[in-house]
This record gives C-alpha cells, sequence and structure tokens, in this order.
C-alpha cells in the first residue's frame, strides 16, 4: 500500500489488494451521513439544537445511566450509533467521507 507521509499521521493513496465486491455498506454510509448532514442544514436553528438534543451522544446522559440513575436506555445508549450521523459543518463532513 502507497502511503503519503503527513505530519503526524499516514494517509493511504490506494491499495494493491483486488476488490471482488462493490462496497455497498461503504456508500450507503456516505450517502446517509449526506442526507441526514442535508436535512440538519435545512432545519431551522431551534430544531436543529432539538436535533442535535436527541441524537447527539452527551457524556453525562451516559454517565448518569451507568450510575444508575433514572435515566433512560434509548437516551443514554442510542445516541452512540445516532451521534455518528451528525456533522457540525461542510468540512466537518467532507472530512470524515
Amino acid at each position: 500500500m502507497a502511503a503519503f507521509l503527513c505530519g503526524s499521521g499516514m494517509i493511504p493513496l490506494r491499495d494493491n489488494v483486488p476488490r471482488s465486491t462493490w462496497p455497498w455498506v461503504t456508500v450507503l454510509l456516505i450517502v446517509t451521513n449526506c442526507v441526514i448532514f442535508l436535512q440538519e442544514v435545512a432545519l431551522a436553528p431551534a430544531a436543529r439544537n432539538a436535533m442535535v438534543q436527541q441524537f447527539a451522544l452527551i457524556p453525562a446522559r451516559t454517565a448518569a445511566f451507568l450510575s444508575g440513575a433514572p435515566v433512560g436506555p434509548s437516551v443514554a445508549i442510542f445516541p452512540f450509533f445516532t451521534s455518528m450521523f451528525l456533522h457540525g459543518g461542510w468540512f466537518h463532513l467532507i472530512s470524515n467521507m
């Protein structure tokens, strides 16, 4: 695998291992991230804040759940999956994709 040295790490440029199938999961994740980001950007600021409060991973909620506080698992565990689809801006989305 050829790579370009960049500051603190390496950025892979290509791979010499042949691929036998189309990367469906990767494409699905990229499309899902882009669709959710476009929906997020289209929201009014108050609705966007409500979306972030509902789907972002907020450590205090997880800590409260683990300490036995009356916090439901959907509020503490579900965001481990949903927060992966939230992005703070165009650069954040593009750099993640």
